[in-house]
């Protein structure tokens, strides 16, 4: 027994062996379904075959996810540390230049 889902509505079905790669039309929304290939090694609860080229490719993206995740998280770091320089060289750079002013006019702005 091949067991899958509907793409459109999500719903369970099921088929004989012998019926892979066929089309069955799916028994609550009527679409035309093509009956899986690869007898699933494992389903999820959502109803999606798991088969293992499925969980390596899966495992693959989860990396990729985590790797994005560290550079994102560097990238962020490195953009505060930035700005905070950055404010602090323009409090510098303002008080340089009310020193300036001071000695130019005698008054403080």
């Amino acid at each position: 027994m091949i067991v899958y889902a509907c793409p459109k509505c999500r719903a369970d079905m099921t088929s004989p062996d012998g019926t892979a790669g066929g089309i069955e039309n799916c028994p609550k929304c009527k679409t035309a379904v093509r009956v899986p290939s690869l007898p699933p090694m494992g389903t999820a609860g959502d109803g999606v075959l798991r088969t293992p080229e499925h969980r390596e490719l899966i495992g693959i993206l989860g990396k990729i996810s985590r790797d994005l995740r560290f550079i994102a998280w560097v990238l962020l770091i490195a953009f505060l540390l930035a700005f905070i320089g950055t404010c602090a060289m323009n409090r510098e750079g303002m008080r340089r230049m009310d020193e300036q002013n001071r000695r130019i006019t005698g008054r403080a702005y």
